[in-house]
């Protein structure tokens, strides 16, 4: 677990002064190196959402502080070093790179349909005891 803990606690989020436009979002830079991986996040404050994002991101850090490899991988590890909403992020990972850009969002009311559990739903048993 101490290796877990290490690996974690290495991510570093190191803000640059480089800003640029991308999907009409005024961004700026962040390089981020999580233990296993480097890339960049550019991120807005100015997209919709972003400071409800910020708050579930918030509540999720809290969750994943109790397992350090789910905080590496999980931008809720990050979110409190990034300010902004991510546009446009690169992961370099195991040889591969990785590129994602914000295309679309809207905030709209989901039907409470959405949140009722089917009525034969069953839960599983768990394997062991």
């Amino acid at each position: 677990m101490d290796e877990a803990n290490a690996a974690a606690s290495a991510t570093q989020v190191t803000p640059t002064d480089e800003t640029k436009t991308i999907a009409g979002y005024k961004c700026r830079k962040y390089n981020v190196k999580p233990a296993m991986s480097d890339g960049e996040y550019w991120v807005s404050k100015d997209v919709t959402g972003y400071q409800e994002l910020k708050t579930l991101a918030a509540k999720a850090a809290s969750i994943m502080d109790r397992n350090p490899m789910l905080k590496q991988f999980s931008i809720a590890g990050t979110s409190e070093k990034v300010d902004g909403f991510p546009v446009y992020t690169v992961s370099h990972v195991l040889g591969g790179t990785v590129q994602r850009t914000l295309k679309n969002i809207e905030q709209k009311p989901l039907d409470s349909a959405l949140f009722i559990v089917p009525k034969d739903y069953t839960p599983a048993q768990k394997a062991h005891p």
